[in-house]
């Protein structure tokens, strides 16, 4: 098995060398934020361990000691990169500064703003000092005339407290702050209509700024050939990756469906090009002399070039710059003819990538491009030569499928991870998906090409509009179908790492019919199942009160073992859920969840509740919206736990104590910011314990 596997990667250099960077990389990430002083003594000791068993090096026979020094210093190198891409933070927050800086994104409008990703040049802090430091921030910009005519390039000035991004802290929420992190952003700002300008100077990159203004006209063309509403988004969606304006039904059809990939300019797109080109070109293989093939060489320059064409043309978005550069390495391994060059092309790409932007490794869409091309790659033949058709329609229609349900191994195993839902009709959806989407992508070219012309224009665009209707139409009629996907899936790191272990394993076995790879895949499958049962186990045994930092409104959750509580106001709808707390409600493992409104009476065994007071498990709870609720006499103290305060009640901190004995006092998300401040002062003075959940994040009790 190894000898055989060791003889394959002497034939894959980069891959090969693609582990050890991704390893350095992860420690880095894990390890945190190095000193330099660490990270140089990192180097230097890499370097002398390197060095050693470089010299150790005395017969061939111990070649592969070599080797592990390599590893070793592209492992190092992988932290160094990490550790070097760490965005610093910004000097000065929560202090009015004047700020030049420039427009680093095209601004992207809002319902009542504008977005956009701006980097410092000047920083005047309130004592004059400048400061020339290059910093990321995130800015939304209030609608006016002046907001519509900002660009990517442009340079403005504007003065105004620079602020942390804001992460909610529910348990297993989309963390914003670190997201925005990820790409290099440390601080955001909102900018009114008189606290900036926009000066007359433009820096920007030719080849951005050329595929920003393809972006911009095509969206134009869009629009003023009558494509509108759902049509629209899914259409810029699908060929610009702009996903924005998708509402939340159709993200909704597309992911059960199984359609969601369509949906992000990445591999599918810029690999349904690489093979139509492939396809077109193919006549330039046939030039060539005794010692050259310089028709292929030709052929695959035609074929990168015609690429970033179309990477210039939906606005060079970060997924289709990745695609490019993949798909780029695998023409030219093509044309030098590298034996299985097609792993060590994708490798390469990736490689190259990585050390530019180490970041990219904690994308979903980086990471599901790769296991989706690679496993189309692995595992596509070996599926279509288990069942052998000779009908020439029913064998194309057969590989087709072979090829999504290759993806699907690849992938599903990720979007299980992320997404927690399984699309049990995903080969039918992509039998017509990525025809349809084909046709939609060269069709947007086209009319991008021959906007000019009058009847042509409409023409195609007429034809675009009602392949998205249909198409659209087609997805939503999978999604209605009996058992069209299985929801809320917990799926964790560890069963991640172990299904694709026992996915290769059980494929190696069927090309092979080596025991030994069905053993390993039948011993993953019996650890799967222990440690589903073990997590069932301790989500069982689990009493938790969970108080939700979600948006001005209140949201409490009661586990009790089997049985869990939702309390939540009236105004809280399944998409908000469904946004902040779905993944947290999906990790209880099927537990059963009854949704009650926070001020509705409820009784049962494990939990009591009436318009005030509630008991769960061993710990008493007050949650006072009205100081009107506590309007009463009583000759001794109440005995209490917590008391949550909700809806900005009019009562001080002492006169709780005069009431009750309490722990903690709890402000939920409801309370507006000067009132947090008035009770934290004056908890801060009788040497009162509290919580503020708006500022601090979700709060956990043990019940």
């Amino acid at each position: 098995m190894f000898s055989q596997l060791t003889e394959e990667l002497r034939n894959l250099p980069f891959v090969k060398l693609l582990f050890p960077l991704i390893f350095g990389i992860l420690t880095g990430y894990a390890a945190g934020d190095l000193s330099d002083i660490m990270l140089v003594a990192i180097i230097i000791l890499s370097m002398i361990v390197s060095g050693i068993l470089l010299l150790s090096v005395q017969s061939y026979k111990r070649r592969f000691i070599a080797g592990i020094a390599s590893y070793i210093v592209i492992y190092v190198s992988g932290i160094a990169i990490l550790n070097q891409n760490r965005p610093a933070d910004f000097p000065i927050y929560d202090k009015e500064l004047l700020i030049t800086a420039r427009v680093t994104e095209p601004p992207e409008e809002k319902e009542k703003s504008y977005k956009a990703t701006i980097e410092t040049h000047n920083i005047q802090t309130p004592d004059s000092m400048i400061l020339k430091e290059k910093h990321k921030i995130l800015i939304y910009i209030a609608k006016d005339s002046l907001a519509e005519s900002l660009k990517y390039g442009d340079y403005i000035i504007f003065k105004s407290k620079i602020n942390q991004p804001e992460s909610a802290g529910n348990p297993k929420a989309f963390d914003y702050r670190t997201f925005l992190y990820r790409k290099g952003i440390t601080s955001q700002a909102y900018l009114s209509s008189e606290s900036w300008v926009k000066t007359k100077k433009n820096e920007s990159n030719l080849l951005f700024s050329a595929a920003h203004d393809f972006r911009e006209k095509l969206i134009s063309i869009y629009k003023e050939k009558g494509i509108e509403g759902q049509e629209l988004a899914v259409l810029q969606a699908l060929t610009l990756g702009e996903k924005s304006e998708l509402n939340y039904e159709t993200q909704r059809s597309y992911v059960v469906s199984g359609g969601m990939h369509v949906l992000a300019v990445s591999g599918l797109h810029v690999g349904i090009i690489y093979i139509i080109l492939g396809l077109i070109f193919k006549p330039l293989d046939k030039l060539k002399t005794s010692k050259t093939a310089y028709g292929t060489i030709l052929k695959a320059v035609l074929v990168i070039i015609f690429i970033w064409g179309f990477a210039m043309l939906s606005g060079l978005s970060p997924s289709v710059r990745r695609a490019a550069v993949m798909f780029s390495f695998f023409a030219a391994g093509k044309a030098l003819n590298r034996p299985a060059n097609i792993y060590n092309s994708m490798a390469a790409s990736a490689f190259l990538l990585l050390a530019v932007n180490p970041f990219l490794i904690t994308e979903v869409g980086f990471q599901l491009s790769y296991f989706a091309v690679f496993s189309i790659v692995f595992f596509q033949k070996k599926i279509s030569n288990l069942i052998i058709v000779k009908q020439k329609f029913l064998s194309k229609l057969w590989e087709l499928t072979t090829v999504s349900v290759a993806a699907q191994l690849g992938t599903g195993p990720i979007s299980l991870f992320y997404f927690h839902i399984f699309p049990t009709w995903f080969v039918l959806t992509n039998l017509f998906i990525i025809f349809l989407s084909s046709f939609i992508v060269y069709g947007a070219a086209l009319l991008l090409i021959l906007s000019e012309i009058p009847y042509l224009s409409d023409a195609i665009a007429f034809i675009l509009k009602n392949l998205v209707f249909v198409m659209n139409a087609l997805v939503e009629s999978v999604e209605k179908l009996p058992f069209s996907a299985i929801d809320n899936i917990h799926f964790d790191r560890i069963q991640l790492m172990l299904w694709y272990i026992i996915i290769f394993m059980f494929t190696f076995w069927l090309s092979f019919r080596h025991l030994k790879y069905l053993k390993v895949a039948l011993s993953g499958l019996i650890l799967v199942s222990g440690w589903s049962l073990w997590l069932n186990f301790t989500q069982q045994s689990k009493n938790e009160l969970i108080i939700y930092n979600q948006n001005q409104v209140s949201v409490y959750q009661i586990n009790m073992g089997e049985h869990n509580y939702l309390l939540a106001d009236t105004s809280v709808s399944k998409q908000d859920i469904d946004f902040s707390l779905k993944n947290n409600i999906i990790a209880q493992r099927g537990a059963k969840l009854s949704r009650i409104t926070t001020d509705t009476f409820f009784l049962t065994k494990l939990f009591k509740k009436d318009s005030v007071f509630m008991q769960a498990g061993s710990k008493r709870i007050a949650i006072i919206s009205d100081k009107n609720q506590i309007a009463f006499t009583s000759t001794s103290k109440l005995n209490l736990d917590y008391i949550i305060l909700k809806n900005n009640p009019y009562v001080s901190i002492d006169e709780l104590s005069s009431l009750f004995e309490f722990k903690t006092v709890i402000f939920d998300p409801t309370n507006k910011p000067n009132r947090i401040e008035r009770w934290i002062k004056e908890c801060e003075t009788l040497d009162q314990a509290y919580y503020d959940v708006n500022r601090t994040g979700a709060l956990i009790i043990d019940l």
